[in-house]
């Protein structure tokens, strides 16, 4: 029987609960309580002085702890409330010409993104968002064709929210060089189920979040720049933590920026979000990103065919090494069923034109998905 890579008794919800929806919520290790804790204990304790110490080291541990992940150069990852916030960082140093002002994005994209980017337009960008023919993945082709002179940036997920199809990112990011554009990757739905080495594949912007497969919990979520793009750009969306000496509080009207990556960080960092990440990061940087994809094509192998053997419509790439960790099927009364798998304590969930979404993660195990299996049948 396939055994989960980490010892299932650290991650409390497996004691009570078949849990199969890392791609929404990664499951909580039992440490990060005594770290929310410990973030407590130092406000509680030294009030203000917190600050000279481990609430200041929090914000480059995160992003050191990513950075080694994600194959990043060392000070290249900055933390964000959210991927909402990262877009915002980018498209504040976007300064659009007539010659060059359009996003090139498809219609595939995660909730936040369509209309965060649409919203550019108000600041002189042209959206052009891509009909996807495929409900599953995006034909990279298609969007390489409309990636000419007049392309500032391209937007794509890394991973599909509605089927976990993986983009040929590294693609686009050749082809957006070449045309002169910037390519913007969100990745939350990769970051920490899939090896990836963002140096390698020289991205320019990367962005993503922790509270799913990196098992960090909501409002950790962080940003990527190339290195040499850090010093070029100029965001307009600073804040007092965006500046090369934040604690001198100066009242210049041309107040010097950072440096490095933190003149991306904009206003007063979440710190609390930064001490819940620690456990999860920690659990995935110790496991190892080619360890956890290897046991996430054996588990996600072993459910694929057990669901066409039911005749069910799959939405997820049936290649293994196109999709992420996730497995997406739908029928008739799939939004049930997933209500009824619920109040059996096996815990998957539902999307429209998308279906049910299963996501065995490090700490799940074979006999999870045979017990996904066993309520499942009954329910098509």
């Amino acid at each position: 029987m396939q055994q989960a890579l980490a010892p299932r008794d650290q991650f409390p919800i497996l004691g009570s609960k078949n849990y199969l929806a890392s791609h929404s919520l990664g499951a909580m290790p039992s440490g990060t309580r005594e770290e929310l804790q410990r973030y407590a204990d130092l406000w509680a304790s030294q009030g203000i002085l917190a600050w000279d110490g481990e609430w200041w080291q929090v914000i480059g541990e995160f992003g050191g702890r990513l950075e080694r992940i994600l194959g990043a150069c060392a000070g290249t990852i900055v933390p964000c409330l959210n991927v909402t916030l990262g877009f915002a960082a980018i498209a504040s140093c976007m300064r659009y010409t007539p010659e060059r002002r359009r996003i090139v994005l498809c219609d595939l994209e995660f909730t936040t993104t369509l209309p965060f980017w649409l919203s550019q337009e108000v600041n002189g960008a042209e959206t052009v968002v891509l009909p996807s023919p495929d409900p599953v993945l995006m034909p990279v082709e298609l969007l390489e064709e409309a990636i000419d002179e007049r392309t500032a940036l391209v937007v794509t997920s890394y991973a599909y929210f509605r089927s976990g199809g993986l983009q040929q990112v590294e693609r686009l990011q050749r082809k957006a060089r070449e045309m002169g554009a910037l390519l913007v990757v969100d990745a939350y739905q990769a970051a920490g189920c899939v090896p990836i080495d963002v140096s390698a594949s020289d991205f320019d912007f990367f962005v993503g979040g922790c509270h799913k497969w990196l098992c960090g919990g909501p409002g950790g979520g962080f940003l990527y720049v190339r290195p040499q793009l850090i010093e070029q750009l100029q965001p307009s969306l600073v804040g007092w933590f965006s500046l090369a000496n934040p604690f001198a509080y100066e009242k210049t009207r041309t107040p010097e920026l950072s440096q490095g990556i933190l003149r991306f960080l904009n206003g007063t960092p979440n710190v609390p979000a930064l001490f819940a990440a620690r456990q999860g990061l920690e659990w995935v940087e110790k496991v190892g990103l080619a360890a956890i994809r290897e046991h996430s094509w054996q588990l996600t192998e072993w459910l694929y065919e057990r669901l066409e053997s039911l005749g069910l419509t799959l939405k997820s790439p049936r290649a293994k090494e196109h999709r992420n960790g996730m497995v997406c099927v739908d029928f008739a009364g799939a939004r049930e069923a997933q209500a009824a798998l619920e109040k059996q304590g096996v815990i998957v969930d539902y999307r429209p034109d998308c279906g049910i979404r299963v996501s065995p993660h490090f700490y799940n195990q074979l006999s999870d998905l045979e017990a996904f299996m066993e309520a499942l049948t009954p329910l098509v």
